[in-house]
């Protein structure tokens, strides 16, 4: 899985780290504050998405190995059932 979003998302909480003027203070650099909040909404939207894509993917992989095991189950069984004919 792709960790963009996680990245982006760090990024941005370190920007809403460094808006307070300084250690202790109370006074916050709103443009800072709007920037790093939007960085975090872009690097969770990032995320989503690529952890959908990776679930779809991971679905579709269960799905063909699935596929692959079957026949032979089948097979199996078809042998089983002629086994017991033949008896």
């Amino acid at each position: 899985m792709r960790r963009r979003g996680l990245l982006i998302m760090s990024l941005g909480f370190i920007v809403i780290m460094s808006s307070p003027a300084s250690a202790g203070a109370t006074n916050i650099r709103t443009g800072l504050l709007v920037l790093g909040l939007t960085i975090v909404i872009v690097g969770f939207i990032f995320y989503r998405k690529d952890k959908k894509a990776y679930e779809q993917t991971e679905a579709t992989q269960k799905a063909k190995e699935a596929n692959k095991v079957a026949p032979s189950t089948r097979d199996n069984d078809d042998q089983n059932q002629e086994k017991v004919i033949k008896k």
